[in-house]
C-alpha cells in the first residue's frame, strides 16, 4: 500500500480518566478526512501501542477496520486515498538435516559464521562471554578469547581480515584482527546490540526489536534502516542473522524458527519450521537453551545451525514446501 503515514493519536491524556482522544493530523487534510474518520477513547498506554502499530502496519490509503482491544472497540483513521493493495505471500519452508556435529555444551551462542573452514562464534553471559574459532567437524575450539567480565558478548561478523563483535548492553562493536583474535578497536553505537551480518557492502544489526539496522562496517556509522514486516505485522524478536544475497535470514528470539527477509523491502517471504531440531539437539531442561546461532556456507548454500548450551550443530538444507 501506499499514501501518508497517519497517526490518528493525541499525547494529551483528558484529566482524570487518562483517556486519550483520537484525532486525524495534519497529514491528511479535510477533504481527505472528512468522510473517514470516526473517534474513541482509548488508554495512553493503548494509543501508543496502536499509533506504533499502525505507522508499521499501514502506509495509509484505506480507511482502517474495526480493532478490537482489551479496553474495548476501537477505531482508527484513514485517508480515502485510491492505493492497489498487494497480497504479501509467506512461504512455509522446512529443513533438511545433512550432517549432525559435535558442538560445545558451554557456548551460549550468539553469533555464528563461516570462513576459510572454519566457524567462528561468539558466546555471552556476562563472566563467561567469549570469541571462538572453531573446527565444525570435530566441534574442537581452536583459538578462544574470553570477553572482559563486564561484557555479554552477542552477535558477530567478518569484514575483511577483521572480526566484529557486538556487545548487549554495553554499546561497544569491537573489532579483533582476524588470526590473532587480537581486540584492535571499538566502535560505539546506542542500544542494545543482538545480531550482525555483512552483505559484501554493509552491516546489518538487530537489536531484539522489528527494526533491522544497516551500518557502515569501516566506522560502524548508522546508515539507515527498515522495519521488519511479516504479514502486515512487525516481526520483532530478531536476532542472529546470516546474509546472502539480496536476503537476511534471522532467528527469532525463544522460537523455533527462521525467516527470510528482504532486506530492501523488509518483507519476510519464508517462515521456516526449525521444531524438528529441538529432538535431535540433546539441549538442557534449561529455558534459555534455545535456537540461536545461524551461519551460511556459499559453496553449497547450506547452513550451519546450532543453539545455546546445545551439545549437537546441525548442518541443514531449507525446502520449501507445498502450499
Amino acid at each position: 500500500m501506499s499514501g501518508c503515514i497517519i497517526e490518528c493519536f493525541s499525547a494529551d491524556p483528558l484529566p482524570d480518566k487518562g483517556l486519550v482522544p483520537f484525532e486525524p493530523n495534519s497529514d491528511c487534510d479535510n477533504n481527505r478526512h472528512e468522510h473517514g474518520f470516526r473517534g474513541a477513547l482509548a488508554t495512553d498506554k493503548d494509543a501508543q501501542a496502536l499509533r506504533l502499530r499502525e505507522q508499521s502496519m499501514w502506509q495509509g490509503g484505506v480507511i482502517f477496520g474495526d480493532i478490537k482491544w482489551a479496553r474495548g472497540l476501537l477505531f482508527l483513521c484513514g485517508c480515502w486515498l485510491p492505493v492497489e493493495a498487494k497480497e504479501t505471500v509467506v512461504e512455509r519452508w522446512a529443513l533438511e538435516v545433512v550432517a549432525t556435529l559435535p558442538h560445545e555444551p558451554d557456548a551460549f551462542t550468539q553469533g555464528l559464521l563461516l570462513h576459510d573452514g572454519y566457524l567462528y562464534e561468539s558466546t555471552g553471559l556476562y563472566g563467561r562471554s567469549s570469541l571462538r574459532k572453531v573446527d565444525p567437524e570435530s566441534g574442537e575450539v581452536v583459538q578462544r578469547l574470553a570477553l572482559d567480565p563486564g561484557y555479554f558478548g552477542e552477535g558477530l561478523e567478518r569484514v575483511g581480515n577483521r572480526l566484529i563483535q557486538l556487545t548487549w548492553k554495553e554499546g561497544l562493536a569491537l573489532v579483533y584482527d582476524l588470526d590473532t583474535l587480537t581486540l584492535v578497536q571499538a566502535h560505539q553505537y546506542g542500544g542494545e546490540g543482538w545480531g550482525l551480518c555483512f552483505d559484501g557492502e554493509s552491516l546489518w544489526m538487530s537489536d531484539g526489536s522489528a527494526t533491522l539496522y544497516r551500518r557502515d562496517p569501516v566506522d560502524f556509522s548508522h546508515q539507515s534502516s527498515v522495519t521488519v514486516m511479516q504479514q502486515d505485522w512487525p516481526r520483532d524478536r530478531l536476532n542472529d542473522l546470516a546474509c546472502v544475497g539480496d536476503y537476511i535470514y534471522a532467528n527469532i528470539w525463544k522460537e523455533q524458527r527462521i525467516v527470510r527477509i528482504d532486506k530492501h523491502s523488509g518483507r519476510v517471504d519464508a517462515d521456516i519450521d526449525a521444531t524438528p531440531l529441538l529432538a535431535l539437539s540433546g539441549r538442557p531442561a534449561d529455558p534459555e537453551a534455545v535456537l540461536n546461532g545461524i551461519a551460511h556456507d556459499p559453496q553449497s548454500n547450506e547452513f550451519y545451525l546450532t543453539g545455546k548450551h546445545w551439545p549437537r550443530m546441525f548442518r541443514v538444507r531449507f525446502v520449501p514446501t507445498a502450499r
